[in-house]
């Protein structure tokens, strides 16, 4: 289902895996799906976040890479900067910083990246399939 969303003061239609600008219809790339530096992987791990309010949120981690990840919204709106304390699956909490967020899903950049090995192990074992819309 679309959804109308403000991007830098044009507003344009979110489609599942596409962006279109509302007026002409042309597929655009938002920013925040534009600069990535390091290529995430598919993975399905339990996850849980506390906001910076204490605030705790039980989510679900479906894209990851050493430095940032993607995951289910469990709650309104984050807005891009707000730091959390996030838990994947049951290694200890990492610190990271909203980065974007739109529909059901946000992104985070870990304050520090991960270590190579362990995002490694993480993807081979938690690998999934494409998501599928419910």
């Amino acid at each position: 289902m679309p959804m109308l969303c403000n991007f830098g003061g044009e507003l344009r239609t979110l489609r599942w895996g596409n962006v279109q600008n509302f007026l002409t219809g042309e597929s655009v790339k938002p920013r925040f799906m534009t600069y990535r530096t390091d290529p995430r992987s598919p993975v399905a791990i339990p996850a849980e976040y506390r906001l910076d309010d204490g605030e705790e949120v039980e989510t679900s981690v479906i894209d990851l890479s050493e430095t940032g990840c993607r995951m289910r919204a469990g709650v309104g709106y984050l807005k891009p900067g707000t730091g959390l304390s996030l838990a994947i699956g049951n290694m200890a909490p990492v610190s990271a910083y909203v980065r974007w967020q739109y529909g059901t899903y946000f992104g985070v950049a870990f304050t520090r990246p991960m270590e190579r090995q362990l995002v490694d192990y993480l993807r081979h074992v938690h690998a999934r399939g494409p998501l599928t819309r419910h």
